[in-house]
């Protein structure tokens, strides 16, 4: 098992949260949806080797994989409604800002669409979490995530959310993507999917249990 970087603000507040809107068979019941860009999606291979997928399968998970190859945060706050809240899940997990980075986009711009996909959980009753970026290996949009890590940890505390820390999980110590779990210096290969599942599912059961 890989370690898992979990934030759970006012002792069980997150867990006592879930099982309030879930019933008894919390683990058979949840309804998650994971929303996010290729690295949820499982690009390069197909959505088989995401680690939504390997929870699903082996863990008997029932997640709901809406990763778009290309996404970013702000075309996920505009699908929101369709893929998420028109869902109906008890949860979502949030995992966006890569393609932000690489395109230009405005650390500013990118707290904005996260904070407002927040407010719509919020409204809709689904409790959200945050899937914190994993690294990649280009210097100049490297240091634009580390930035939004920073602002999503400290947000999360602030705002009460929990969040799974996937760049902790795949991040050497030259702030790049392990050797074993690289593709291409952006993507995991497919051991670095099982890397994110094994650190999802250890977050999840310690909430559920």
């Amino acid at each position: 098992m890989h370690k898992c970087e979990i934030l759970l603000c006012d002792g069980d507040y997150f867990g006592k949260e879930v099982r309030r809107l879930m019933g008894a068979n919390i683990k058979k019941d949840l309804k998650i949806v994971a929303l996010g860009d290729s690295i949820t999606q499982g690009y390069p291979f197909d959505a088989d080797a995401s680690w939504v997928h390997i929870l699903n399968v082996e863990k008997g998970f029932n997640i709901i994989n809406k990763g778009i190859n290309g996404d970013t945060l702000e075309s996920m706050l505009k699908r929101f409604e369709k893929d998420v809240i028109s869902l109906l899940p008890h949860m979502v997990i949030i995992m966006g800002g890569t393609n932000d980075a690489f395109d230009g986009y405005s650390i500013s711009s990118m707290e904005y669409n996260l904070k407002e996909m927040i407010k719509k959980t919020r409204v809709s009753k689904i409790v959200p979490v945050i899937g914190i970026p994993i690294p990649v290996d280009e210097p100049g949009v490297e240091i634009k995530l580390q930035k939004f890590r920073n602002f999503l940890r400290n947000f999360c505390e602030e705002e009460k959310i929990a969040y799974i820390d996937f760049y902790k999980t795949m991040a050497n110590e030259c702030s790049k993507i392990k050797d074993e779990m690289d593709f291409d210096g952006i993507h995991p290969n497919r051991d670095g999917y099982r890397a994110m599942a094994d650190t999802a599912y250890d977050f999840l059961i310690k909430i559920l249990r």
